[in-house]
């Protein structure tokens, strides 16, 4: 059982670290110096988050003129608070484009394997701050392997 201080303005610090409650919401990272993640419900009208695209390549070992050896890619995309905690995940669609509301903080994308019995595709985690009022643009570069 995770013991938990109430906070006055209505907001919950897991003592553990942990940046999610136990609810069916979607919660945020907020900004609290020296504190653990601070959990909160993300409120869709949010202006703020992270949105980007989804590639995957190459897709071909020797790229032609006039031919693309990268393609759009579905992909999921855990988005994590700096502790490690999850905060939700997202779905790129057949496009490679993905959105996600979030509150101003810091935030870690980590591209899912489609198959974890296999290395590949694999993509790197990237760190990503979200300013008040803006969407951080993000590309997410799956590699293929093939050289």
């Amino acid at each position: 059982m995770k013991a938990e201080i109430a906070y006055s303005i209505g907001r919950r610090i897991l003592l553990s670290g942990i940046c999610a409650a136990a609810s069916v919401q979607m919660y945020g990272c907020g900004f609290l110096t020296g504190l653990p993640c601070v959990t909160q419900p993300i409120d869709q009208s949010l202006q703020s988050g992270i949105r980007g695209t989804v590639t995957l390549g190459p897709t071909c070992p020797v790229e032609m003129p006039g031919q693309s050896c990268v393609e759009p890619y579905q992909a999921d995309l855990r988005i994590e608070c700096p502790n490690g905690s999850t905060v939700t995940t997202v779905r790129s669609d057949s496009e490679g484009r993905f959105e996600v509301k979030l509150p101003p903080g810091d935030y870690t994308v980590v591209p899912l394997d489609a198959d974890p019995q296999s290395p590949l595709p694999t993509a790197s985690t990237v760190d990503v701050t979200v300013p008040a009022n803006e969407f951080s643009e993000l590309q997410v570069q799956y590699d293929t392997g093939i050289r």
